[in-house]
């Protein structure tokens, strides 16, 4: 099966996958992005406290996304800001 990749903005996005198990392995992904993201932003919050430097908020969840049905497990989050480049920071995660 060639690689499909879908705009999510939205739950209704998902409903209207075109398969039931599309639709239940982009719920899948994303729930595992989501609780990834938790965790690494727990993480951020508590280094950036440590430092002195307390935040609210470290990550930013993106609507919509882009999720491709191409069993790779990939994650992609998006941290706020900027590199000198003009480059948004980002982290990879990919299912073990």
């Amino acid at each position: 099966m060639a690689e499909q990749s879908f705009t999510i903005a939205s739950i209704s996005d998902i409903w209207a996958l075109p398969t039931i198990e599309q639709m239940e392995r982009c719920l899948e992904e994303l729930k595992t992005g989501m609780v990834l993201a938790r965790q690494t932003e727990n993480v951020m919050l508590s280094m950036m406290e440590a430092a002195g430097q307390p935040m609210e908020r470290a990550l930013d969840f993106q609507m919509p996304f882009t999720w491709s049905d191409d069993a790779k497990g990939e994650y992609t989050l998006r941290l706020p800001g900027v590199d000198d480049d003009g480059e948004k920071h980002q982290i990879k995660f990919t299912k073990p």
